[in-house]
């Protein structure tokens, strides 16, 4: 129960925080395109957008998923029909909804195994793996999470072998196997790093981070929340540049160095104050 309870607590905190980092432009944008769309085109946009709205309007990524599946279904699109069905798991995840998120899933595996679409195969399981990963079964999860790599593998598909690699690192970190845990992460970090997106960069830099901190290698921890909270100010995300900061000071504290810790706390507490993440005050607080 102790690792079902820490896990649920990671997770509702990454969803909290990620909800204010919704890319409202970028969903007006998509949409103001899917108006004069047609065909396949139309089917990826209504999962483009289904996708977009996963963090803060889970309930539209379901609206939005499930008029891409059908409108897949009507034109037939002969690959990729998965990837909505996986949204729609993702977003049921995220309200909550375990069961209804594990039976999307599975649905996407069947359609995706139907199609012979290896990338949606592989982040089928991958999406499986997470989810009993979630719920502390963790001998379940590693098998998933080994066929989704080895797909990504053979596919080349960075996107997904940095998921992946993450999903590993998250698993072998909650079994104190810190050195495989580093392995992942660090892998995850180098492939976000050469896709470029400068949001995946900063989690990845933080996930270093607290690994390290962990295992009280605190000037490591500093080190990565120090390039974590430069990404942060690049775009601007207010709420996991608190999250850094104090992480960042919680380091600083386990150190000694109670002045640094304090300042870095008080930066944190600013930006969740500025964006009212009552969810977040708590941990600044106590540290």
């Amino acid at each position: 129960m102790r690792i079902k309870h820490v896990i649920f607590l990671f997770i509702a905190s990454l969803i909290i925080t990620q909800s204010v980092a919704q890319n409202l432009k970028l969903i007006q944008s998509l949409k103001k395109e899917l108006k004069k769309s047609s065909g396949k085109k139309k089917f990826g946009l209504l999962a483009d957008v289904a996708w977009e709205y996963r963090w803060a309007y889970p309930d539209s990524t379901i609206y939005y998923a499930d008029s891409s599946y059908r409108f897949g279904k009507t034109i037939k699109v002969n690959k990729d029909l998965a990837r909505p069905l996986n949204y729609k798991g993702v977003a049921f995840n995220y309200k909550g909804n375990i069961l209804t998120a594990f039976d999307a899933y599975n649905e996407a595996l069947r359609v995706s195994q139907q199609q012979h679409d290896s990338i949606q195969i592989a982040y089928s399981n991958n999406n499986i793996g997470r989810l009993f990963f979630e719920q502390g079964i963790l001998s379940r999860s590693y098998s998933y999470f080994v066929t989704a790599l080895s797909i990504f593998k053979e596919v080349k598909d960075s996107s997904g072998l940095a998921y992946t690699y993450q999903s590993l690192a998250n698993l072998y970190r909650t079994q104190k196997d810190f050195e495989k845990a580093e392995i992942n992460y660090t892998n995850a970090y180098k492939i976000r790093l050469s896709l470029g997106n400068t949001r995946n960069i900063m989690s990845a830099l933080v996930q270093l981070g607290r690994l390290y901190q962990e295992t009280g290698q605190h000037d490591k921890a500093l080190k990565f929340f120090s390039q974590a909270d430069s990404a942060g100010q690049v775009i601007n995300d207010a709420i996991n540049l608190a999250e850094v900061k104090t992480f960042a000071a919680e380091s600083y504290l386990s150190k000694g160095l109670l002045q640094k810790a304090e300042s870095m706390c008080a930066e944190g507490l600013k930006h969740i104050l500025s964006k009212n993440n009552v969810f977040m005050l708590s941990h600044v607080y106590v540290t």
